[in-house]
């Protein structure tokens, strides 16, 4: 069993590289932000999910290739393309990160909105982004269309964990284990878009919320803030 979790995270890691890759291809005309959204709905819908018999939630958490996709620039060619008249500037700061000057590391250090999320659902956080591109006006429409992606990737991503933990109980012959599948495959159906109605259903979102952005970026520090609280 600890082999074939290795095998599978082995697989994963390079998984999410490859699928991004092909997404910022296809859509290189797009915003940074854009080609985020598209790159992560696409992996959640691509990558593969893993239960075993342990597992009382779905969700898988583990590291992936953060490292940038075939062709695109780094942060400081970005800056170069995009800071012309900063040129002396820049050489300045690639000289002083050169000899250690300045350090880089994994993301994080973020307390996301765990209670928000907890709070609405996803369809409800979908449906405000949607309403708010609608009213137009002084509106980051980028960002709105991303939200309204992600909801959407996030929604399918979660009901793949509701199918298979109902396929997987059709299949067990243990009545302990069937219903634990079930118990997951319900809760999964419902805060795929709903906000949680029991203190399991609270769990299994925020779990399945923290690993959905786990995979969209190298987060070092990803806290879930006041668990005691909002739970």
């Amino acid at each position: 069993k600890k082999r074939q979790r290795e095998t599978f995270s082995e697989s994963m890691y390079r998984q999410r590289k490859d699928i991004y890759s092909k997404v910022y291809q296809e859509h290189e005309g797009d915003p940074k932000i854009l080609r985020e959204a598209k790159g992560l709905v696409a992996f959640l819908k691509e990558k593969d999910i893993f239960l075993e018999e342990d597992d009382l939630l779905a969700g898988y958490q583990q590291m992936y290739d953060f490292s940038l996709p075939e062709g695109e620039p780094s942060l400081y060619e970005l800056c170069r393309l995009e800071s012309e008249e900063n040129h002396a500037l820049m050489d300045q700061y690639e000289k002083a990160s050169k000899i250690g000057l300045f350090g880089g590391g994994l993301g994080g250090h973020v307390i996301p909105d765990f209670e928000g999320v907890l709070r609405k659902g996803f369809a409800r956080l979908k449906g405000d982004a949607e309403r708010k591109l609608a009213e137009g006006g002084e509106i980051d429409r980028d960002f709105l269309s991303a939200v309204i992606i992600t909801c959407q990737g996030v929604e399918h991503y979660i009901k793949r964990y509701a199918q298979r933990a109902s396929l997987l109980a059709e299949r067990t012959k243990s009545i302990k284990y069937r219903g634990e599948l079930e118990r997951i495959s319900q809760a999964c159906e419902w805060v795929a878009t709903n906000p949680p109605r029991t203190f399991f259903e609270a769990l299994q979102l925020f779990w399945l919320t923290h690993e959905i952005l786990t995979a969209s970026q190298a987060s070092g520090s990803l806290s879930p803030g006041r668990f005691d609280q909002y739970m």
